[in-house]
């Protein structure tokens, strides 16, 4: 039987999972950062555009 931590994983099972889980996390991190300097383009586009309005 493989030794088995307490949270029900074996050694292999838990490395697995912290390798994807640490994909997942920096594939979702870079996305929200480049949402941000997005929406911040688009923010600074929209009031320049407003401003020149007036």
């Amino acid at each position: 039987m493989a030794d088995v931590s307490p949270s029900g994983l074996t050694e292999r099972q838990a490395k697995e999972f912290h390798a994807q889980f640490t994909k997942t996390y920096t594939v979702f991190v870079v996305l929200a950062a480049l949402v941000h300097l997005l929406v911040y383009a688009i923010q600074a586009l929209v009031l320049s555009i407003t401003a020149a309005d007036h």
